[in-house]
């Protein structure tokens, strides 16, 4: 994670390559605080993009429960921002939380990194002015998926795709070949 957070660093002069922290905006479309899988790998991502010096502030679903800090046991040292949408059949809660941001970015567009696992959450911002780490864990499951991460990965603002297997990024190799 380091390495692929140096390279994507404000850029140097000549080949030096000093660290320079990123502000990042990390949307999920987890529930905060919950249970599931996802929500306590996204608090531990932006833990450790935090721990390595970076402004990290992450924007997800309201949960139910007691604040984050003491339902995930761990200090929380980035910005966490969470939206009160009632759950709504189907993709509508998605592409109404990706609005939602899309209202709050055109306010404060003042990041040097957008980082998501959600390509309904990261379209709408894929028109500002920051790059963007699109991070996948199943190929797309609908056309309109499909849709939104083809336009995801031809766009020039995206710094990486992250696949979590080898055996995915073969499929994304053969459905996205460009």
């Amino acid at each position: 994670m380091t390495t692929t957070l140096h390279t994507i660093t404000s850029e140097t002069s000549g080949s030096d390559k000093e660290f320079s922290p990123l502000r990042i905006l990390y949307l999920s479309q987890s529930r905060l605080p919950s249970n599931s899988a996802n929500s306590i790998h996204v608090i531990k991502m932006c833990a450790a993009l935090s721990e390595l010096g970076h402004g990290v502030q992450l924007l997800g679903y309201q949960g139910h429960g007691p604040g984050i800090a003491s339902y995930y046991g761990t200090p929380i040292n980035f910005e966490v921002r969470t939206f009160n949408i009632r759950e709504q059949p189907g993709e509508t809660l998605l592409l109404a939380f990706a609005c939602t941001i899309w209202k709050l970015f055109n306010r404060k567009a003042n990041f040097d990194l957008l980082y998501s696992r959600s390509a309904f959450c990261l379209l709408p911002l894929t028109f500002g002015k920051s790059r963007f780490i699109f991070e996948t864990h199943s190929t797309p499951r609908t056309w309109l998926h499909r849709l939104c991460e083809a336009r995801i990965l031809r766009h020039k603002k995206l710094a990486h795709l992250v696949c979590i297997t080898q055996k995915l990024k073969d499929h994304y190799m053969e459905i996205f070949p460009w």
